[in-house]
Order: C-alpha cells, then sequence, then structure tokens
C-alpha cells in the first residue's frame, strides 16, 4: 500500500505501533507527493532562499527544488507508522546524499525502514534510512536519521559553566569598515538573491570560509514550512510544545538542513550533485532564536577528473552557542 498525500495541505493518521517495541528492519509505508510550483516557493520564503533556480530555469533544464526539499515529508513515513512517544521525539542526527536533481513537477516515491536502535545516556535512539525517487525511477536523495526520546528540557533552559565559558570565548563581531559606512542606504530587496562572491574552484584552498548566512526563526516561517495547521507539533505549536514539557516550540532540525543545502549549492552550483550532508544536532533551538550557518574547506580529495571539497560545518545561536555541527561535500569539475 502506498500513502498518497498532499505535501501542501494533506493531513495524515498517527501512527499505531508501539516505538519502544520497534524492530530493526520495520518498513513504513511508502508515501507519494508530487513536486508543485506552490510547494517549492513557498518552501523558498520559509526559508529565505531564493536561489531563480527554484522559481524559473536551472542548468539541469527546468525548475528545481532546494538539494534537502523532500525531507520535509519523511516525517510523515516515521509517524504515520510509529505512535508518538511520552516525552516526543528530538532530531539526533542527519545524513543527506546527493544523487541527482528533483525537477517540479515529478512525483516523488519515499520508501523507509528502521534500520538501528541504541540506548545512550537514558534515551533510546532510532536510525532509520530513505530513498526518494521520481515517477521515472531516477534516484533522488538518500536520508539517513537518528531521532532520540525523550525530550530534554534542560538542554534548553539549562548552561554549564563549561559552556557559559565556551560561550565567552567565541570573538564578537567587528565594527563596520569605512567603506561599508560609505554604501547607500537605499533599502535592498530582502527576497533579492544573493550570489557568493567566492565560489567553489579546483584553486579553492583548504581553509577557505563560505559566507555564512543569519536567519531568524520566527513563528511564521516555522509554521510554512512545518504546512500548518496540517499538524499541530512541538514545532510549530505553543500547545503542543508545553505538553511535552518544552518552554515554547522548537525548530526542526531539517530547516536548518535547509541553510545547509543553500550554501552547498550557492558554493558548489550544480556541483552539490554528488554531494552530501552528514550532522549532529547538539543543542536544541527555540523559536525566535537567531542561526548563524558557517562552513570552512577542510580537505581536497581528487576524484578522477573532479576535485571534492570537504566541508566543516557548524550552525550558532545569537548566543555563540554551536546546535549542528558535521561536515558537507561537493565536487568541483
Amino acid at each position: 500500500m502506498v500513502r498518497e498525500i498532499s505535501a501542501r495541505t494533506g493531513f495524515y493518521e498517527v501512527g499505531t505501533h508501539d516505538l519502544l517495541k520497534a524492530k530493526i528492519g520495520d518498513e513504513f509505508e511508502p508515501i507519494e507527493f508530487t513536486i508543485t510550483e506552490d510547494m517549492v516557493e513557498k518552501n523558498a520564503f520559509a526559508n529565505d532562499d531564493y536561489n531563480p533556480w527554484y522559481f524559473e530555469d536551472s542548468p539541469f533544464g527546468g525548475r528545481i527544488t532546494s538539494p534537502t526539499f523532500v525531507s520535509v515529508e519523511e516525517p510523515l513515513s516515521f509517524s504515520t507508522y510509529y505512535a508518538s512517544p511520552p516525552g516526543g521525539m528530538l532530531n539526533a542526527s542527519m545524513e543527506f546524499e546527493f544523487v541527482n536533481p528533483l525537477k517540479v513537477g515529478k512525483k516523488v516515491r519515499m520508501t523507509g525502514r528502521l534500520v538501528d536502535k541504541y540506548q545512550k545516556r537514558s534515551r533510546d535512539y532510532f536510525v532509520s534510512e530513505y530513498l526518494a525517487v521520481d515517477e521515472d525511477g531516477v534516484e533522488i536523495l538518500r536520508i539517513r536519521r537518528t531521532r532520540a526520546t525523550p525530550a530534554v528540557v534542560r538542554a534548553v533552559t539549562e548552561r554549564t559553566e563549561e559552556q557559559h565559558k565556551m560561550a565567552a570565548s567565541v570573538p564578537q563581531g567587528t565594527e563596520p569598515t569605512e567603506e561599508q559606512h560609505k554604501m547607500s542606504t537605499m533599502p535592498i530587496d530582502p527576497t533579492a538573491f544573493r550570489p557568493m562572491k567566492v565560489t567553489a574552484s579546483k584553486e579553492t584552498e583548504v581553509g577557505f570560509e563560505l559566507e555564512p548566512i543569519t536567519k531568524k526563526m520566527t513563528l511564521d516561517k516555522m509554521r510554512l514550512f512545518q504546512r500548518w495547521p496540517r499538524s499541530k507539533n512541538i514545532h510549530d505549536d505553543y500547545a503542543a510544545a508545553q505538553k511535552e514539557g518544552l518552554r515554547k516550540p522548537i525548530v526542526q532540525a531539517v530547516q536548518i538542513a535547509e541553510h545547509i543545502g543553500e550554501l552547498l549549492i550557492k558554493f558548489f552550483g550544480t556541483g552539490y550533485i554528488g554531494g552530501n550532508i552528514s550532522t549532529k544536532i547538539i543543542r536544541m533551538m527555540e523559536v525566535d532564536d537567531e542561526i548563524t550557518t558557517k562552513m570552512v574547506v577542510r580537505e581536497k580529495v581528487v576524484e578522477g577528473d573532479a576535485i571534492r571539497l570537504i566541508l566543516d560545518v557548524s550552525c550558532e545561536n545569537q548566543r555563540a552557542e554551536r546546535v549542528i555541527v558535521g561536515t558537507a561535500s561537493g565536487l568541483v569539475l
């Protein structure tokens, strides 16, 4: 059986299987949905990512989605199989492998299964893997995601002495230069696409820092990304979050993966295909947090006629606390 949904407004049934009794090998019900222009545009607005490839044409022939776009539907596969456990769940890590671009108008089929589970520090962890293919059978994306239960409120509300010292040691921003002061005061279109000044090349050196991006995670953008009110959960609803012991809604980690994907596609262009993202979530992010995503080239690897650039990824909140860490890569042809 295949569950076909409207990824824009479709409601879905909650799962009935006990997550704490999950078995490795459990296969989730496949889901299918068609990528519409409306979905891609709303996703761009939710993430302040106005790459023209999403709105006009792309080097792949036609409009495409953002690299991690289909992963927003992955929770449907998991949550329509397993019942939500007491205390809720948190994302622990995410991995993405980009195989082919996904074009607007294509139908997507996503299959998934549980591949591992374990206990660590009084939490239960569940690892699932997914494959997304389009209507022609073309493989688009592979996802590996680890969830942990229960959610721990202390991770949001308390900071250890060591964490305070770490935050205090992070250099603060520098004063604007005289040249920046002279820049025009004319208002700038906030939706204008801003390409990177320096993009990936075979001459890119280890240690090169990509231009970072900072985005405020407002409730309206979080709801737009979650396609609220299709469901009300800890990522878009105060009552649902507080029921699980949280102060307020927390940011869905996949939405921050969109920010990482934005930097990846800006830096590598078409070379993001064949690349990947692998991250761990080390701190919860709340509504209204400002998240800055940074990348630094760590390694260069020759692969035939191409060079793979491997980057360190770090996402920080407005208190200079790291919330997501990991790696990403892409190809320079």
